[in-house]
C-alpha cells in the first residue's frame, strides 16, 4: 500500500518542471482570419459532395448495381459445346433435343446428340413435390 506521505509521479514532475498552460493546438487570433463568400462556398459544396458520395456508397452495398459487358464472338471455327447428363425413364428413341437461340432460329438437335442407355431403377428414384 502506498503511503499518505508519498507524492504521486505526476507530482514529482511538477516539481521538476511545472506546466502552468499548455495547449497542443493554439487557436489563431480573429484579426489572421478573414472569411470570403468562396470558402463559404467550397465548405458547402464540400459537404454536399461527401454526402453524396456516402449515400451512392451506402446505396451500392444495400442495393448493388447490375454491370453487364457484352462481346461478340468472332471465332466461329469451333462448334459450342453443351454437356447435359439427363436420365430418364423414357427409350432413347422417343427423347428429342431442339433450341431456340437468342435470334429466334430454332436448330433440331435430335440426330446430334449422343444417348446412352441405362437400367432405370424405381427404388432409386425421388418424387418431385
Amino acid at each position: 500500500m502506498a503511503h499518505h506521505d508519498e507524492k504521486s509521479l505526476l507530482e514529482q514532475l511538477d516539481q521538476v518542471a511545472p506546466i502552468k498552460k499548455f495547449d497542443a493546438f493554439p487557436k489563431l487570433p480573429a484579426s489572421y482570419k478573414s472569411r470570403t463568400k468562396f470558402g463559404g462556398f467550397m465548405t458547402v459544396f464540400v459537404i454536399a459532395l461527401s454526402l453524396l458520395l456516402v449515400l451512392n456508397d451506402i446505396g451500392e452495398f444495400i442495393w448493388g448495381w447490375s454491370d453487364y459487358e457484352f462481346t461478340i464472338d468472332k471465332d466461329q471455327s469451333r462448334p459450342l459445346e453443351i454437356n447435359v447428363d439427363v436420365v430418364v425413364n423414357t427409350p432413347c428413341s422417343a427423347l428429342s433435343v431442339d433450341l431456340r437461340d437468342a435470334v429466334g432460329d430454332r436448330l433440331h438437335l435430335s440426330n446430334a446428340i449422343t444417348r446412352d442407355g441405362t437400367l432405370f431403377d424405381i427404388g432409386q428414384a425421388h418424387e418431385f413435390k
